[in-house]
């Protein structure tokens, strides 16, 4: 065996390597595509704890909003999307712009809270300002909403890998909107980037 070994080294550890890039490989696709949802309640002031468990890999993860409509009502998720959004990213406002836009139009407002081991990590006011995307699948049509701080900084945190969390959501802003028109809100944790 150890004369096997020493004949085909070179073999055997680019075979380990490459075995070992694979597995790594994999397990980091599973990373990047794991997209979590939880309803939220935005019509109202109210809180919701949710566990948040990671697997081998994990890397930053960002929070959006996704509001769903019916794929009936386009004239109204363009009507909501223009009377709460800006179509300029506060990456390209002023400091200035910015605050004349929070003053002059509600948003969704969350503090967001991450425990681990029962000890407060992150503690984050978010507003939801910036349209990411928009969609649609079968049944719902739906408005992305990228969640940001104060300082323009997307909203994201390194969650460590094999860990669990506890993650709870409270909403500053109530919508009455999302209420009267029976719109879904879902909060997302996922890997992508802000576009």
């Amino acid at each position: 065996m150890i004369s096997i070994f020493k004949k085909h080294y070179i073999c055997i550890s680019v075979i380990t390597f490459l075995l070992g890039a694979v597995v790594y490989g994999v397990l980091w696709y599973q990373d990047v595509t794991d997209w979590r949802y939880y309803p939220i309640d935005l019509t109202q002031k109210s809180q919701m704890q949710f566990e948040y468990k990671t697997g081998l890999i994990s890397d930053t993860k960002y929070f959006k909003l996704f509001f769903y409509f019916d794929i009936k009502e386009r004239e109204m998720e363009r009507q909501y999307r223009e009377a709460y959004y800006t179509s300029k990213s506060p990456y390209l406002m002023t400091n200035d712009e910015l605050q004349t836009e929070l003053k002059e139009k509600k948003r969704p407002e969350v503090q967001v809270r991450i425990y681990k081991d029962n000890q407060l990590i992150f503690n984050e006011k978010i507003i939801f300002i910036d349209v990411a995307s928009l969609g649609e699948n079968k049944k719902k049509h739906f408005l992305k909403i990228a969640g940001y701080m104060n300082n323009k900084k997307p909203v994201s945190y390194k969650f460590s890998p094999f860990t669990t969390y506890k993650i709870e959501v409270e909403n500053k802003e109530v919508m009455e909107d999302i209420k009267a028109n029976n719109i879904e809100v879902q909060l997302s944790i996922h890997s992508a980037p802000i576009r």
